[in-house]
C-alpha cells in the first residue's frame, strides 16, 4: 500500500498539469489595451496609522468630466494599499504636491472598461 501512494501522487500531479485542453481564447477578456488620461491630484492630507508606519493620502481632484466641481479621494480606496513611511521619504511625498490621477478607458478587449487610480508620480 505504501508503494502505491507515491505512484498515485505522481499520476495525479502529471494529470493535473496536462496541456490537452489549450484554451484558444482568454476567459477573462484579455489582453486589453487602454487609453490613459492624466489629471492633477493635489495631496491635501496625510493620515498616519496608529504606529505611524503607514499613511493614507487624501487628494483633491477636478472632475474629469469638466464640470468644474472638485472631489476628494482616498489613496487607500483607489489602490487598496497604504503609503509606507519609507515611500514618503524616498519619493518626497508631501502635502501640497500634485500627483497623477489616471483615468484609463478601454480601447480593445473585454476587461474592466474604466479604471481610475492615483500614481504617486509628480504631475
Amino acid at each position: 500500500m505504501r508503494s502505491l501512494l507515491p505512484f498515485a501522487a505522481i499520476v495525479f500531479i502529471t494529470g493535473s498539469c496536462s496541456d490537452d485542453k489549450k484554451e484558444k481564447e482568454n476567459v477573462d477578456g484579455g489582453p486589453c489595451t487602454y487609453e490613459d488620461k492624466f489629471y492633477p491630484a493635489k495631496l491635501v492630507r496625510l493620515e498616519a496609522s496608529p504606529d505611524s508606519s503607514l499613511y493614507n493620502g487624501w487628494f483633491e481632484i477636478d472632475n474629469p468630466l469638466g464640470s468644474g466641481d472638485k472631489d476628494t479621494i482616498s489613496y487607500m480606496r483607489m489602490t487598496n494599499r497604504d503609503i509606507t513611511k519609507e515611500q514618503l521619504q524616498k519619493d518626497s511625498i508631501a502635502v501640497g504636491n500634485t500627483y497623477k490621477y489616471v483615468v484609463s478607458t478601454i480601447k480593445t478587449g473585454a476587461c474592466n472598461p474604466d479604471i481610475r487610480t492615483i500614481r504617486l508620480e509628480r504631475y
